[in-house]
């Protein structure tokens, strides 16, 4: 399945703080009702729980895209168990060991963003 973009590809080894921040509820609520439409209740059940923690840094001028988890922690285990389960056109969720670990969004999404 082809990604929406290169996720991982980041430049250089510059990292953003982690923010925490929650999602907007209204991206929650997208989320939480794709997913659950998509057959994967049990990571609807965790949306309200997802933080923004760190941007994605892909050279897509649409992206905005984020990590729930530091991104040097997705690579460890995205060979291993790592998914990326599309929602809509321009949404997706990267996945690994049944956690949502990011975010995929391009900015002509209209999803809360």
């Amino acid at each position: 399945m082809a990604r929406i973009h290169q996720l991982h590809r980041r430049y250089g080894d510059r990292v953003a703080a982690a923010t925490g921040e929650p999602i907007d509820p209204p991206l929650a609520i997208t989320l939480r009702d794709r997913l659950t439409e998509g057959g994967h209740p049990e990571l609807a059940s965790t949306v309200e729980q997802l933080r923004v923690v760190e941007p994605c840094r892909c050279s897509e001028p649409d992206c905005r895209s984020f990590y729930t988890i530091p991104a040097h922690r997705i690579r460890r285990g995205w060979g291993r168990s790592g998914e990326t389960i599309p929602l809509a056109p321009g949404l997706a969720v990267d996945v690994v060991d049944g956690t949502i670990v990011a975010l995929e969004i391009l900015q002509d999404q209209s999803v809360g963003t």
